[in-house]
C-alpha cells in the first residue's frame, strides 16, 4: 500500500488494523490510517490542481479532522484524496523527508 510505504519511509508508523470510527466519512474510508500521537490521518494532496499528479513524497499525512473541516475531494481510478485549503491552514509534515540527489 502506498500510504504504508510512504509512512516507512519518512519514520513514521502507521495502522490499518484498528476499526475506523463513525465520524470519517464513508468516501474517506478507504485512504485513512491511524498515525501514533497524530490519530486518524490521510495521505493526502494539498492544493494540488483535479489534473496535478503528484509522487507519494510529495503528499502529506494530513489529519481527518482537518480534511473534513475543508473542501475535499475523492478523485481518479486510484481514489486519491485532494484537499482544498487556506495555506495557512496547511498541516506540517508528518516525520522526516528524505532528499534523494
Amino acid at each position: 500500500m502506498v500510504a504504508s510505504n510512504e509512512a516507512a519511509a519518512r519514520g513514521v508508523r502507521v495502522s490499518f488494523d484498528f476499526p475506523i470510527p463513525d465520524w470519517i466519512p464513508e468516501e474517506l474510508r478507504h485512504a485513512v490510517g491511524y498515525v501514533d500521537d497524530q490519530g486518524w490521518c490521510c495521505l493526502a494532496d494539498i492544493n494540488t490542481a483535479p489534473d496535478d499528479i503528484l509522487l507519494p513524497a510529495d503528499k502529506v499525512f494530513v489529519p481527518v479532522s482537518t480534511i473534513v473541516e475543508h473542501q475535499w475531494f475523492v478523485e481518479g481510478d486510484l481514489r486519491r484524496v485532494r484537499v482544498v485549503m487556506p495555506p495557512s491552514s496547511s498541516p506540517r509534515p508528518i516525520g522526516r523527508r528524505s532528499s534523494k540527489t
